[in-house]
């Protein structure tokens, strides 16, 4: 298992990669192969092993079975299409990558605002994320401030959540 270069079977390794990377809870980081393989083997419905998710993470197999995909798709909280190359899948489904972007309540609420308005207004949210994104991305020399204080508690300065982007600590 030294081999860290990606196999031939790129889909369902592109798949496992992304949900390795993004589908955890959001005050951990990324789950372990081994914690994956630890879930899946406790709940009964499949068994599998570290160096076989590992393989299939990997590209270095790319066929797993019915039970896996199953297994996989319950752990990460995905649908078991999430799988299948889009194309392949039923016609009308949301993508990947859409589906588990919305199952954060906070994007699935905005994306229903945003349903049925004008181009313009869609470009403008478009826009405002995009200079959003700017100010989350964290840069040398700042530092994140904690959750909003209520009004009254503490210090009296500004309790807007937003980044504090002064050098002086």
């Amino acid at each position: 298992m030294a081999d860290d270069t990606p196999g031939p079977g790129g889909f369902i390794a592109s798949r496992l990669d992304l949900l390795f990377r993004t589908a955890h809870p959001a005050d951990r980081g990324p789950y372990s192969i081994a914690e994956v393989v630890s879930a899946i083997n406790a709940g009964g419905e499949a068994t599998i092993s570290v160096g076989y998710l590992w393989q299939l993470r990997k590209g270095h197999r790319d066929n797993p079975t019915y039970k896996h995909v199953l297994a996989l798709a319950r752990f990460f909280g995905v649908s078991p299409m999430f799988f299948f190359p889009d194309e392949d899948a039923a016609r009308g489904a949301v993508p990947a990558d859409a589906a588990l972007a919305l199952k954060d309540d906070a994007v699935r609420e905005i994306a229903l605002q945003a349903a049925g308005l004008s181009e313009r207004s869609l470009q403008v949210i478009r826009d405002m994320i995009t200079s959003v994104r700017g100010l989350d991305a964290p840069r040398p020399g700042t530092r994140r401030r904690t959750a909003p204080s209520a009004v009254g508690e503490g210090d009296s300065g500004s309790h807007d959540g937003l980044t504090d982007r002064s050098s002086s600590a």
